[in-house]
């Protein structure tokens, strides 16, 4: 049980880009120690949420009066329709748990649309590309957390074995980089013998490389590089202190760190991914070693300001010995690293491989203590500011292609809008394996099947069980205690949490008095929580949490279509800001996006999605992985920030399959579609059909269908209902305080509901 800070961070997809003072260009060079201001930030963040102290002839409620003006300006209504699924209905999994097959099935069908090509590619004998892949494939991962790349490619091997069992598909991991010590334990038991490395931002400083146990190694070669680097320095979650490439933040250095390694190992593919909000114009900029100067200007940086920059004058470089001209001051929208060697530019209207070489002149090298600005650079060389390109030396040139892909397109019920970056060697600047890179992802998308609720764990299942009975043990009931000293939290001259004022202006737009908290009942007195709720769970919230789900149960209500969310399907992302986070997805059955300190709330199920459940709907069977003592915070941190299965699986798929495709449409005379690399015969469904229960029945009890064709339907679904029936009497849950193994005593009255049958026994 952590604690949380009372100010909550803004959802991704309703974030406000604050605007700053216009930053200063700096010379860019790694520091050793961590900047000051970083650190001042972090001393603060203990203070979130909470008032200062009162400015002079101010008041409480004066304070309070103006965040309330402020909370109504910036309220932004849920008002938008909600979507079913394009494919119709989902499929009821009618008892099926969420760990079987599910996932594998997913993969399984994006392998069977381009299983002809992958047999193409791995029998393919002829001239090979810098992009091409061979086998067995040589994975490499860093910031890896649930080396997701790696059970993708197991899935992918599984799935030929079925398909096609002849094939010669192979891959070997070669070495896994993660900072995170349980995480390192997590791969440490998954994948054993893999090199384990612990810090990116190391993994190129030397010959050698000392690993998570201390022991020096040489680093591995591959030929795939998988990084998940930092988002949390990008990330829109963080409404203050982001923080750009050039700030060092955890971000920023594991990105170049990674760019580090491109250049160092120089594998032929690579794929990065990130957020949404990361500065991916610039982050391409670093990889290609190539700035469009018609560009030069453009807000690429995180820490944009309304005022354009000037890179005519703030891009400055020296002169080495050589005459050769290196950046030194580099400002925030140009992705260059200081120290970099001017090449050459190429010519607007020319060959972009026609790079003109650019030496400095006797002028130029006699002003070796002076900075020389891209204004006079371009001057002296003509070079025209608004249609050529600067090079720079790279020891290995990339192409790049940027996608943005949503986790829902891929056969998982969760909106995950991130984007993933495909990398590949090539000489020539204005490659188009991108666009075949593209072709294969769209083709591989898997129709949405299963709800959210289908990922769900059942009641009775043992992680559920013993979730519960530890919040009813110690830990849990020390938890509740000191819940229990909290101030009142509607009372702002008590509490001083400013997010008061938000919940006034929520419930004001609404429609909802104050006192409405008919679902958890909060008070400093306690909670008086609606049947359904686990009451042990909300003991744990404070009473902003409380007051959330009051005000989004009350919001559902009164909706257009009224719900009533003990009864119908919602996820809310309590430990977000109450007028930030939706009360109803865009998509029906769908969840939010699975984030690291994200809490979502099944208030129909009356508890929290477990950190075992967020795994699964990243895609991740954890019931093939061997997960030691991770708490649920652990869990939920692994899942939150790891790569989904599904959609990291596609995008290895198109990089594998893209200079093959591009391959076969230049030597096909004619027209080939994507659905001609199909693989045998099958659906895009997730589970295998099982037969039922007659093929289960003994020969000797079998009835005789000789004289009556239908004898064997009647006998045999009459047997099985009695037995169903029985059965479900003898473990039918007649209380919420049954549903973690308990009984409720036989000298308790149990009470029924005469309009849908609920029940709830007399102490509950």
């Amino acid at each position: 049980f952590e604690a949380e800070d009372e100010e909550d961070e803004e959802l991704e997809h309703d974030s406000e880009s604050s605007s700053e003072e216009e930053p200063e260009p700096r010379a860019r060079s790694r520091p050793k120690a961590k900047p000051k201001a970083a650190s001042k930030a972090t001393k603060n963040t203990s203070a979130k949420g909470r008032s200062k102290k009162l400015a002079p002839g101010t008041s409480r409620e004066d304070e309070l009066a103006a965040m309330l003006k402020k909370a109504h300006a910036a309220y932004k209504p849920h008002n938008n329709p909600q979507k079913f699924p394009k494919n119709g209905p989902y499929v009821d999994p009618v008892g099926v748990d969420p760990t079987h097959g599910i996932v594998e099935g997913i993969v399984t069908a994006q392998v069977r649309k381009v299983g002809k090509l992958l047999q193409n590619l791995t029998a393919n004998e002829g001239d090979q590309e810098l992009c091409d892949l061979t086998f067995p494939l040589r994975l490499q991962t860093a910031c890896s957390g649930t080396d997701a790349p790696s059970i993708a490619l197991g899935l992918i091997t599984e799935s030929l074995d079925k398909l096609d069992p002849s094939h010669s598909f192979s891959y070997t991991h070669e070495m896994s980089c993660e900072i995170e010590p349980f995480k390192q334990a997590y791969i440490g038991r998954n994948f054993p013998g893999v090199p384990l490395f612990p810090d990116i931002t190391k993994l190129t400083a030397g010959d050698t490389v000392t690993d998570v146990y201390g022991r020096p190694q040489t680093l591995p070669d591959g030929n795939l590089f998988i990084a998940g680097t930092s988002c949390k320095d990008f990330s829109m979650l963080k409404t203050r202190d982001r923080q750009d490439i050039e700030d060092y933040g955890q971000s920023g250095q594991t990105f170049l760190a990674a760019v580090e390694f491109l250049e160092v190992k120089q594998p032929p593919v690579a794929i990065f991914e990130n957020v949404d909000g990361a500065p991916w114009a610039k982050m391409q900029e670093y990889i290609r070693g190539r700035i469009s100067l018609g560009e030069r200007n453009n807000t690429k940086a995180i820490k944009d300001s309304s005022k354009p920059g000037d890179a005519d004058r703030e891009l400055k470089f020296s002169v080495n010995e050589r005459g050769e001209y290196v950046a030194e001051v580099i400002p925030r929208q140009v992705g260059i690293r200081a120290g970099s060697v001017v090449e050459g530019f190429v010519r607007g209207e020319d060959d972009p491989n026609d790079v003109q070489p650019l030496k400095a002149s006797s002028k130029s090298k006699k002003k070796k203590d002076q900075l020389i600005t891209l204004g006079e650079l371009a001057k002296e060389h003509g070079i025209d500011l608004e249609d050529d390109i600067l090079v720079f030396h790279k020891k290995a040139r990339y192409c790049t292609h940027l996608s943005k892909l949503d986790t829902k397109d891929y056969g998982l019920p969760q909106t995950r809008n991130r984007k993933y970056l495909f990398i590949w060697r090539t000489d020539n600047p204005t490659d188009d394996l991108g666009s075949y890179f593209q072709t294969i992802l769209d083709h591989l998308k898997t129709p949405l099947l299963y709800s959210m609720d289908a990922f769900l764990l059942p009641p009775t299942h043992d992680r559920i069980r013993c979730f519960r009975e530890a919040l009813r043990s110690g830990p849990g009931l020390m938890v509740k205690r000191e819940r229990r000293k909290q101030s009142d939290f509607w009372v702002y001259g008590e509490s001083l949490i400013k997010d008061v004022a938000l919940h006034m202006a929520f419930r004001e737009r609404n429609g909802i008095e104050e006192r409405s908290r008919w679902l958890t009942g909060w008070s400093v007195r306690g909670n008086t929580v609606a049947p359904g709720l686990w009451p042990e769970l909300v003991d744990m919230w404070n009473m902003r949490r409380c007051d959330m789900i009051d005000c989004f149960s009350a919001a559902a209500m009164r909706d257009a279509i009224s719900r009533d969310p003990l009864h119908h399907s919602f996820s809310w992302d309590i430990s977000q800001n109450v007028t930030r986070a939706p009360f109803r997805s865009a998509t029906v059955g769908v969840s939010g996006c699975v984030t690291p300190g994200g809490e979502l709330l099944l208030p129909h199920r009356g508890r929290t999605v477990m950190g075992y459940e967020k795994l699964l709907l990243q895609g991740i069977p954890f019931s093939r992985l061997l997960l030691g003592v991770e708490s649920e915070v652990q869990l939920s941190d692994l899942a939150g920030n790891a790569m989904s299965v599904p959609v990291v699986c596609a995008c290895m798929l198109a990089a594998l399959c893209a200079p093959q495709l591009r391959r076969e449409k230049e030597s096909s005379k004619v027209q080939v579609t994507m659905v001609d690399w199909k693989l045998g015969e099958g659906t895009a469904g997730a589970v295998l059909p099982q037969r039922g229960d007659f093929h289960t029945l003994p020969a000797e009890i079998k009835p005789d269908t000789s004289t009556d064709a239908n004898a064997d339907a009647h006998e045999i679904f009459t047997r099985i209902g009695r037995e169903l029936s029985q059965e479900a009497h003898d473990c039918s849950v007649l209380c919420t305080c049954e549903s973690s193994g308990r009984v409720a005593s036989p000298d308790v009255k149990l009470l029924s509901c005469t309009g849908c049958g609920m029940g709830i026994c007399h102490d509950c």
